[in-house]
């Protein structure tokens, strides 16, 4: 069964790979990225599975690729592309941002640390070192690296 789950896959990625460079060969995007969706509603296993076969990449490059026609009629409708939507929405549920927001929040603490240079007191400062006042009153202390 599994062998025959990844035919199925590699052919429905295939089916995505042609219909971004011949998007009016694809019948009904609807249809087509709704059965996505349903295969991703399964759970995380078949998220982690679309992942490793580069649907999400595909399915952007595709929406991209749709808007970016230069006929509004040659566009697939927003009724159309809603499947679409919720398949990048099914996977994207699926993935560990946290390093993402992580180093986000590093770059904003050093943009902000240069604009106050006042904050450092000879310290590094990491992210999670800023704590709100009713965490102090907590008991939770703050920590500043270095110190």
């Amino acid at each position: 069964a599994t062998r025959l789950v990844e035919r199925v896959l590699q052919s429905l990625v295939q089916v995505l790979i042609d219909a971004v460079s011949h998007p009016n060969k694809m019948v009904s995007p609807a249809y087509y990225f709704s059965v996505l969706h349903e295969y991703a509603s399964l759970g995380v296993g078949q998220r982690l599975q679309l992942l490793h076969y580069t649907v999400l990449e595909h399915t952007i490059e595709f929406i991209s690729h749709m808007y970016s026609l230069p006929s509004p009629r040659a566009q697939a409708s927003s009724f159309e592309m809603k499947p679409a939507y919720e398949l990048l929405a099914n996977i994207l549920s699926s993935c560990d941002l946290t390093p993402i927001r992580q180093r986000n929040a590093q770059i904003s603490m050093d943009a902000a640390l240069e604009r106050n240079p006042g904050l450092l007191h000879n310290a590094a400062w990491r992210v999670g070192d800023l704590v709100e006042d009713s965490d102090e009153r907590r008991g939770i202390a703050l920590t500043r690296g270095g110190a």
